[in-house]
């Protein structure tokens, strides 16, 4: 509730019903319609908390303590606390929690000079979520953010190989190449995992999304982590907030517009 009230104090309407569902999963304010614009643009998945919402709090609780010199082990024990109390802000969602357990162990791995295998960190996290609470089996959001990892995993790599070693050779010798072809090569792996359970719930196939993820996932990134920023550093000072508030209004704006345009193809 107190992020929410942070949040409405430094924005107003639409704008901040899409950054406290980016935040803490509160879909409730936002408009049937905009709502239908992100599902016809095949990426109503980046206003579920997810995966990608728990790398930003990851990486902040790792540069903060960063800078305060911290041990690495102690670094790792606090980031894994912070994002105990993150699942319970988000209310134990089945791709956050999946996320948490995974980054933990990623982080334990890290902190005590274990290797890590993500097909093993995979397995575990589902199965400990089916331990707590078998009937997650059957919930939608479990079954799309446990395909969707293990294809982004396992075929991905399929598809890199794939590309032919002379036209890999010059896609991959500029960054800004590179970062489109990977994040296009995700994409296309992620819709073919979970192409099945996309049929089975939403009747349709969102072909589209290979292409708007490309530009939406890195504007979502950016409006996620200035909003993380605003969360902690607005709670102190009330001027940043509305600073803060002012920028996400306008980014939220070219996000709604790019996704309006997505939605009408």
């Amino acid at each position: 509730y107190k992020i929410q009230d942070l949040i409405h104090n430094s924005m107003k309407g639409e704008p901040a019903a899409i950054l406290q569902a980016l935040l803490v999963g509160v879909r409730g304010e936002i408009s049937d319609q905009t709502e239908q614009a992100f599902i016809d643009s095949g990426v109503i998945h980046v206003l579920a908390v997810s995966g990608l919402h728990v790398g930003y709090v990851t990486l902040a609780i790792l540069v903060i303590t960063g800078f305060l010199r911290l041990p690495l082990k102690p670094r790792v024990l606090i980031t894994i606390i912070v994002l105990g109390f993150y699942v319970l802000v988000v209310d134990i969602k089945p791709s956050v929690f999946r996320a948490v357990i995974m980054a933990s162990m990623v982080l334990i791995a890290k902190g005590w000079e274990r290797q890590v295998n993500i097909y093993n960190s995979l397995a575990a996290a589902a199965l400990i979520q089916t331990l707590i609470d078998p009937l997650q089996l059957f919930d939608m959001g479990f079954q799309l953010s446990f395909t969707a990892v293990f294809s982004i995993v396992y075929i991905y790599k399929r598809f890199e190989k794939l590309l032919p070693v002379g036209l890999k050779e010059v896609l991959f010798s500029k960054n800004a190449v590179r970062y489109v072809v990977q994040m296009f090569l995700v994409s296309l792996a992620a819709l073919v995992g979970t192409i099945p359970i996309t049929i089975y719930y939403f009747n349709r196939i969102p072909i589209i999304s290979m292409i708007s993820n490309l530009l939406i996932i890195p504007l979502i990134g950016l409006i996620g982590a200035l909003g993380f920023a605003q969360v902690i550093i607005g709670s102190v000072f009330a001027i940043v907030n509305i600073a803060y508030g002012e920028i996400e209004m306008l980014l939220i704006k070219l996000l709604r517009t790019i996704v309006q345009i997505f939605s009408s193809v």
